[in-house]
């Protein structure tokens, strides 16, 4: 959300990056236009990314000049067209994830 709002302040990004993990209720929301909450969230190696509803998805929402309720609800549909446009999602494996990291440490001794 922070990056959506410096774009629309002036910084130069042509389209960002939304990963998810198993939690991809937004990467399926911007591929299908259908919002469904994951709850409880499924676990993942990567705890940062074991949300079920991202808090700033109302927000997002807003911004396309949609609505979205406290529930995950979409109340108004925002600008999907607009949104695919700016937000690429993708989603990433525990096993990719796993890969990527001893690929990064055997390829550049970077620690996990």
């Amino acid at each position: 959300m922070g990056g959506l709002i410096a774009r629309a302040m002036g910084l130069p990004v042509e389209k960002f990056v939304v990963s998810a993990m198993k939690n991809n209720e937004v990467t399926e929301y911007l591929s299908t236009g259908k919002y469904r909450i994951i709850s409880p969230s499924l676990n993942c190696i990567s705890s940062a990314m074991n949300v079920g509803h991202p808090s700033n998805m109302a927000r997002i929402i807003a911004l396309y000049g949609g609505r979205m309720d406290e529930k995950g609800e979409i109340l108004k549909s925002p600008d999907l067209e607009r949104m695919q446009k700016d937000l690429y999602g993708t989603s990433v494996s525990d096993q990719i994830t796993r890969e990527t990291i001893f690929s990064c440490y055997k390829d550049h001794g970077i620690p996990a």
